[in-house]
């Protein structure tokens, strides 16, 4: 429904010129990478394989106002609030370990999420009294935050202080920012030498993308600005002065998939199929085909 909406409502965002690739400046694109519609498609860079739509953004002072409109919607916030719980048991404490214990075990850090939401990585940390702070532009989600004694702002990312952070972690923020290259420069200096910066991010060269085409979940028209791959990560991390030190795949591309399938066909999948899919999304995942990647970048 989101997506009806706004491929009707931000029409005008969308580029008849050529574009050229936003993060190696490739001008060899690949105009119809995967159409969306008659008017809004994907397209590739030839060079960095990186893919991102035929929209003009960039130069739309008014770009977010008109995008994330909707996420202030009630009916949007019920469907958010309502999925919580589930989040907050399944994700939080996986994203705990892969972030903070894998790298630091028990070093005292300081921690900054940006795109932080309402905060339930940060109620963790504070659980675990790890000094933390987040940055979220959501008027919402931050009056809920505080209300939850959370130290979350709407600070500007430049206004943080220089060498202040050990870790910058953004959890599905990457597609939905603007100029990649320009922000992570900021966080690059926001963060320690020796620091970390953990993405997680839709990987578009997924098996739920080779599956779904344009119905994977994650297409979000006017919202995922751009979808990496490991190459193009490779050019973004030498422009923003880190290095690459771990890249990995983690997905739910036979879940969401089933899940599609039981919409369209009106017949019950998962459950039928649940052992399968417990087998086979890890060899996915070990592959690099899950539909999520997690990039672990360190300061140079």
């Amino acid at each position: 429904q989101d997506r009806s909406k706004n491929l009707k409502k931000l029409k005008n965002l969308i580029s008849k010129k050529k574009i050229n690739c936003p993060i190696c400046k490739n001008s060899n694109i690949e105009n119809n990478f995967l159409i969306i519609n008659k008017n809004y498609r994907l397209q590739k860079c030839s060079n960095c394989n990186l893919v991102f739509p035929n929209t003009t953004f960039a130069s739309d002072r008014d770009y977010v106002k008109k995008v994330y409109t909707h996420y202030s919607e009630q009916n949007h916030r019920k469907i958010l609030y309502g999925t919580q719980k589930y989040r907050k048991s399944t994700f939080i404490e996986q994203r705990y370990n892969y972030c903070i214990k894998r790298i630091f075990k028990n070093k005292k850090i300081n921690v900054l999420e940006y795109g932080c939401g309402n905060g339930l990585f940060l109620s963790y940390l504070k659980k675990k009294k790890i000094k933390y702070k987040g940055l979220e532009v959501d008027p919402y989600q931050i009056q809920i935050a505080k209300k939850n004694g959370l130290n979350v702002t709407n600070e500007n990312l430049k206004d943080e202080k220089n060498n202040e952070y050990n870790l910058c972690v953004m959890f599905d923020v990457l597609e939905h920012l603007i100029d990649p290259i320009k922000q992570l420069k900021i966080i690059n200096k926001k963060i320690k030498k020796g620091g970390y910066v953990i993405c997680y991010s839709p990987n578009i060269y997924s098996i739920a993308f080779e599956l779904m085409g344009k119905n994977q979940n994650q297409v979000y028209p006017f919202e995922h600005l751009f979808f990496f791959a490991k190459k193009s990560l490779e050019v973004l991390a030498k422009k923003t002065n880190f290095k690459i030190l771990n890249y990995e795949t983690f997905g739910l591309d036979l879940v969401d998939y089933f899940l599609y399938k039981e919409f369209v066909d009106k017949k019950k999948y998962i459950l039928k199929f649940k052992d399968f899919i417990n087998l086979l999304q890890p060899i996915i995942d070990k592959n690099n085909l899950g539909n999520h990647f997690r990039i672990t970048l360190k300061k140079i």
